[in-house]
């Protein structure tokens, strides 16, 4: 399989990175650090939500209140008002002339 210019560009971009001279080669400290950091958020990340705390009580899905009544005159009145609005709205002549 030939390589395009395109992936010869990338492996020379990773050479690059890798290199004596680059970023990460230069500073093993980043790298220790990189590692430390990767480390100790998986380790927190595994832990269960609470973990640490004491159970008291179990836990509860929240019980919903009963809900309001609706304004049932408000939702007719909305509902009419819509309505009318659309029949207007298709009861506006069109401006077309005699040549359309």
């Amino acid at each position: 399989m030939l390589k395009s210019s395109h992936h010869r560009g990338l492996h020379a971009g990773i050479r690059h990175l890798l290199a004596a001279g680059s970023f990460l080669g230069r500073s093993p400290l980043v790298v220790a650090a990189l590692l430390v950091v990767g480390v100790l958020a998986y380790g927190a990340a595994a832990q269960p939500p609470g973990f640490g705390e004491e159970a008291t009580e179990p836990l509860r899905p929240p019980v919903p209140g009963k809900p309001d009544q609706p304004m049932l005159i408000m939702n007719y009145l909305i509902m009419v008002v819509i309505i009318a609005v659309v029949v207007g709205a298709n009861l506006i002549p069109s401006k077309r002339g005699h040549q359309d």
